[in-house]
This record gives structure tokens, sequence and C-alpha cells, in this order.
């Protein structure tokens, strides 16, 4: 019998922990490490933030720049992209999902699945999807958000 290939999946989401310990987005990582322990290949999309470091990981982090300078990024973390009420930090919002498209979109040429954490995620890899129809695009939470 002939071996399963591995499956790539990318996970595309508006928060991950940006150093050892962080809270932001925990589960993400949780729901990466055991689906590499079990052979998938996992590439996740994330925006950058000035306080993340390198982690030490069996998978693939991208960290997509969204504004300049970095330590002006200030949207994507802490307490949520919703909960900005400063028009300068709502500003960085289209250079946000400009570059986030991108990022996605470079990872969806290699990958057989883009899965979407949070709604925001979720339109970016639908976009992929459209551009790159032999895809395939999933939405962490849709039945929680329906409860």
């Amino acid at each position: 019998m002939k071996p399963c290939p591995r499956i790539n999946i990318s996970f595309l989401s508006t928060s991950f922990p940006r150093f050892e310990g962080d809270f932001s987005g925990n589960f993400v990582l949780c729901y990466a490490q055991e689906l590499n322990n079990l052979g998938v290949d996992i590439e996740i999309i994330v925006p950058d933030d000035p306080k993340s470091l390198p982690l030490s990981e069996n998978f693939s982090l991208i960290r997509f720049p969204y504004f300049f300078p970095r330590s002006w990024q200030t949207l994507a973390y802490g307490s949520g992209i919703i909960n900005k009420p400063s028009m300068f930090v709502w500003l960085q919002l289209p250079f946000l999902l400009i570059n986030f498209f991108l990022a996605a979109l470079r990872s969806t040429r290699k990958t057989q699945l883009l899965h979407a954490f949070w709604s925001a995620s979720g339109i970016i890899a639908r976009q992929c999807v459209v551009l790159i129809p032999s895809r395939c695009s999933s939405l962490y939470g849709v039945l929680i958000n329906l409860l």
C-alpha cells in the first residue's frame, strides 16, 4: 500500500503568541502543535508585533509586517481590533488587510487547506480560495458564534 501524502494546512489568525508564555492566541499554537505531532505540515500566518520574538516550533511561522515603523504596529494584539478607539490605529486597518491577503495568497500556492481563526481571517481565506479555486477554506468557531 502506498503511504498517504502529507497534508499542508495554513492557519490564518489575527492573534498568536508573540513570545514564550504569551496568552494571545495560545489555542492556535496548541492546535498547530497537535496537528504537527500527527504528521500535518503547518504554516501559520499572523500579523507582526513589536513585542514578537522567535518561537522554537516544528512548523513555519510567518509574521507579516503591516505598518512602518514596526513600533507603530498596534492593531492586532492587546484587546483586539474592535476595541481600539484611536483613529490612528484604525488607519492601520487597510494596510493590515492588504498585507494579510498577500501573505495568505503566497501561502495558498503551497497548501491544500486554509484554516481561518476569526472572521477577518475568514474573509481573507475566502478571497484566496476565489483566486486559487483548487484550495479549500474553513473557519474556526462558526458554530460557537451561532449559539
